[in-house]
């Protein structure tokens, strides 16, 4: 008998990639709800501010994504993506937010299609 059917797992997401792969290697959701929202003009936005937004709100979701089909194949499974009205619009001092999570709509709608296959699964985006 499963005594603990439901364990929540949080995590650094600045953890190595195979690390995060054996944790989710027995994963029956992915819920990638990390975010960094940065209020700065374009103009004096650094080149390190854009990677590390882009990093943890789009690059995270990938590499943790990448690594959950593989088990969820044999078990079905749900990939959540958390994404914001950002996705869908621009905002006044937001353009590297709104870069990412236009992004991450991308990335789960191509998902949907491209993981259909994934049965009983859900990818869904969760608009904050």
């Amino acid at each position: 008998m499963i005594q603990n059917p439901l364990a929540l797992l949080a995590f650094d997401i600045a953890v190595p990639y195979a690390v995060v792969l054996v944790v989710l290697s027995s994963c029956l959701a992915d819920l990638n709800n990390a975010g960094v929202l940065r209020l700065t003009p374009i103009e004096t936005l650094t080149p390190g501010e854009w990677s590390q937004t882009i990093a943890v709100n789009l690059t995270a979701p990938y590499f943790l994504t990448r690594a959950v089909p593989p088990g969820m194949k044999e078990r079905g499974g749900s990939i959540l993506n958390v994404s914001s009205r950002a996705a869908v619009m621009g905002f006044k001092d937001e353009s590297v937010y709104c870069a990412s999570k236009f992004g991450l709509e991308g990335l789960t709608r191509a998902l949907a299609v491209e993981l259909e296959d994934l049965t009983p699964s859900q990818i869904l985006e969760l608009a904050e």
